[in-house]
């Protein structure tokens, strides 16, 4: 299936549920085609692309761009638009998960994050979805910049698998930006880039209440258990994105 694309300041975000997501990502493995990619659209993330030309080039250059975060949703209201349903990383990990556990024939592999966290992402995915083979997990060194060799050796060790997903958790836009690099030299059918979605995946965080994402609340119980972090994207640029989306918005009515 093809999902429709709507445009959302410099980008343009599909629209669809989270089962339409899946099944393009599972049509996409069944068709043969290797290194697609998946990235997510937050307020935060696309205020941060504006200023890091690298970082929106990843962005626009994704073949999948989730809707992920209220405010993207709130901003294609404010444009007439028709992005009515979140679908964030994490989602996208367990239904994805979920719908490959019914078959026997797909792999994963884990890039990114700690070795405690990893361990907790195998045991779990052990535990949850047996039917999934494990390929591999990679926790690079902590480092702004990956070095030619530190990157060689990521690249190797997934290749050296050949997972059917590779699932990249290093934070935004590192992680974007790194794909964006070297997805050519990934041998991997899909590339999705999830950031948070390891630690939710682990048990090392925890989502909101299922109330609170149905209303487009799920920043405000993490913005309270991790203030010092989040404050920034919540506070200054959910705002900032906002703002430009209205005035883009009735700079297009005059």
């Amino acid at each position: 299936m093809s999902i429709a694309r709507e445009h959302i300041w410099n980008v343009h975000v599909q629209y669809a549920t989270l089962d339409e997501f899946v099944q393009d990502i599972d049509n996409g493995v069944n068709t043969g085609h290797i290194g697609r990619v998946l990235c997510c659209a937050n307020p935060h993330s696309l205020v941060q692309a504006q200023r890091d030309a690298e970082f929106l080039h990843a962005l626009q250059q994704a073949e999948l761009l989730l809707p992920d975060g209220f405010g993207i949703v709130l901003a294609s209201k404010i444009n007439g638009g028709n992005i009515s349903v979140r679908v964030s990383g994490p989602d996208i990990v367990t239904g994805l998960l979920t719908k490959w556990n019914l078959r026997n024939d797909r792999s994963v592999f884990f890039l990114g994050s700690t070795h405690d966290v990893l361990q907790k992402i195998q045991h779990r995915l052990q535990a949850e979805f047996p039917n999934i083979r494990n390929a591999g997990v990679y926790a690079p060194p902590f480092a702004d910049l990956f070095t030619k060799e530190q990157s060689n050796a990521m690249i190797d060790s997934v290749n050296a698998v050949s997972p059917t997903a590779l699932m990249v958790g290093m934070t935004a836009p590192k992680q974007e930006k790194w794909i964006a690099e070297h997805k050519h030299r990934l041998n991997v059918p899909i590339i999705l880039a999830v950031g948070a979605a390891f630690d939710f995946f682990a048990g090392i965080k925890k989502r909101s209440s299922p109330t609170m994402q149905r209303f487009g609340l799920e920043w405000l119980p993490r913005l309270v258990r991790e203030p010092k972090r989040l404050w920034q994207r919540n506070i200054i640029s959910t705002p900032i994105f906002l703002y430009n989306i209205i005035k883009i918005r009735c700079t297009a009515k005059k």
